[in-house]
């Protein structure tokens, strides 16, 4: 059994003409959004056996305040450059390219990729993942490498705004 957690960046402040996309940094509210999911999966006891994130300011951001709360090193998350703004397709690659002994992965990219990705892989659709959104699904399966469409069970979905579990 493997345990997929989908975690959408937090709030990024707005787009400026003098920013690139790749740089926006979270609001003071991403921050404490990130810092709140990161907590609930701590009380959860999940145990996260391999963690990547997007390279993207606003993404790394997330992960290592999720990754700070849930104990996770924060030297240990890994800074995979094709998830920045990354599709179905390359998702699919890049998590069956995981290590198979590895049961517990967790995802820090960006919409609409990661929704897209959870209504693949599960059979109940969701309408999207929203910032610092965690959606979790549980495949069936010896190794990443056996992920395909409808493999997945739909565990949750939570956001910071909301606080349930659905």
């Amino acid at each position: 059994m493997k345990r997929l957690y989908l975690i959408r960046h937090a709030q990024p402040g707005w787009p400026n003409p003098d920013q690139d996309d790749f740089d926006r940094r979270l609001t003071a509210r991403g921050q404490r959004d990130a810092q709140f999911m990161g907590k609930k999966l701590a009380r959860s006891a999940m145990a996260a056996d391999y963690f990547m994130t997007s390279p993207a300011r606003r993404a790394v951001a997330t992960a290592r305040l999720i990754a700070n709360e849930i104990g996770y090193g924060l030297n240990e998350i890994v800074q995979e450059k094709q998830l920045y703004l990354a599709n179905l397709k390359t998702l699919l690659t890049l998590i069956k390219r995981s290590d198979a002994t590895k049961n517990v992965l967790l995802v820090v990219g960006h919409n609409p990729g990661l929704t897209e990705l959870a209504n693949h892989l599960c059979k109940r659709r969701i309408d999207a993942i929203p910032p610092c959104g965690i959606c979790c699904v549980e495949i069936n399966g010896m190794s990443w490498r056996e992920i395909s469409d409808g493999a997945g069970d739909f565990v949750f979905l939570d956001y910071p705004w909301d606080g349930s579990f659905t």
